[in-house]
């Protein structure tokens, strides 16, 4: 059905903040983004049959135009205050299994009816990342971003016919609201939290993400690299030396190449930049030979400045060849929300590996999955 206007010129908007506040009065309406004016004119009239649908890009908050006319109502019902104040008082106390069970039972505790996050404390209008970073609370915070991130958290929210496209981009937009919407109080985001209050692995999983707007400002026009630990008495010089260096622009990871059938000895590459593209994942050991077992990224290292990056890779190839892996540093299993190695929504610039791989990286010993 298509809602009739008196003036639809009236609801073409050149501002993203004015057309968020109006889909606000009407939980059903959305909003696509086109390259110009004329275009979204010509969409506001004819709709898809006229003019203007090639030249836009969808930018729902969790929908997008195509899926509009089939796309069912949320079977959840909306919260009361009281069980959201459950939620958050269960995140302040890092009860890790309860807050799982209640956002499976019910997506809803982390979703609201207008599809943005939903606010846990209305005072200060904190979603559940501001409540977790502010308790410190690392292995929450991980659990969070997990369940935003994953597509079948909101495929199971909208209890429609899922396609692939469809709810990968759902949950990427519902993450990059969690990580990049600012509370009411000071303006601040989940990483600003973190890096006042001198969570350095609060901070850690949140500049690995790749939506996450690291020099985000607040309202005093302050990012979170010029809060660190202003709001942790105590803190130590390397506390702070260490919440900067993670929150520096250049962050770098080692990865750690392996053939998919795990039959060939894994190869430890050169440190690379936070993120990479999607046909940087896998490529084979010989690209000039079709029969060269296909190489993949299994694990990597990091973040760390580059000096520690490279440090890094040396000392371990060192120990590796002596035999001795047991004092290596741990490497992180990829993950969605982990520097998104993994993930179809990757952005970023990553340092492309030459054309035939053992130019550059050094083989060690066997890597155990």
């Amino acid at each position: 059905m298509r809602m009739s206007f008196r003036n639809v010129g009236e609801r073409v908007f050149d501002n993203k903040e004015e057309a968020l506040l109006f889909i606000k009065k009407n939980k059903k309406i959305r909003f696509k983004s086109f390259r110009n004016f004329q275009d979204a004119q010509n969409f506001a009239y004819n709709g898809y049959a006229g003019g203007g649908n090639d030249g836009g890009n969808t930018d729902s908050l969790l929908s997008s135009p195509s899926s509009l006319a089939v796309e069912k109502p949320s079977p959840f019902k909306s919260l009361k205050s009281q069980e959201l104040v459950k939620l958050r008082k269960l995140i302040e106390k890092g009860n890790l299994a309860e807050v799982k069970k209640l956002v499976w039972e019910n997506p809803r505790y982390l979703v609201s009816s207008g599809d943005f996050p939903t606010i846990l404390h209305e005072g200060c209008r904190y979603n559940a990342l501001h409540v977790s970073t502010k308790a410190l609370n690392a292995p929450m915070t991980d659990l969070l971003l997990e369940t935003i991130g994953d597509p079948a958290f909101t495929t199971l929210l909208y209890d429609g016919p899922p396609t692939a496209h469809t709810y990968i981009e759902r949950s990427d937009i519902l993450l990059d609201l969690y990580l990049n919407t600012p509370d009411k109080a000071l303006n601040e985001t989940p990483l600003h939290f973190a890096s006042k209050f001198g969570s350095v692995e609060c901070v850690r999983r949140l500049v690995t993400c790749s939506k996450t707007q690291v020099n985000a400002r607040n309202k005093e026009g302050k990012t979170p690299f010029d809060v660190v630990c202003l709001r942790c008495s105590g803190a130590s010089q390397d506390l702070k030396s260490t919440i900067r260096m993670l929150l520096s622009e250049d962050q770098y990871y080692v990865p750690v190449w392996r053939s998919s059938d795990a039959c060939d000895a894994p190869l430890v590459g050169p440190p690379c930049k936070t993120s990479v593209t999607p046909d940087k994942l896998s490529m084979r050991r010989d690209e000039s030979d079709i029969t060269s077992p296909i190489l993949e990224i299994k694990a990597f290292a990091g973040p760390m400045s580059e000096s520690s990056a490279r440090s890094f890779r040396t000392k371990w190839k060192r120990e590796m060849k002596a035999g001795d892996s047991g004092s290596s540093p741990v490497l992180t299993t990829p993950t969605k929300y982990n520097v998104s190695l993994n993930s179809s929504s990757l952005n970023g610039s990553f340092q492309s590996p030459p054309t035939s791989v053992e130019n550059s990286f050094e083989i060690v010993g066997d890597w155990g999955q």
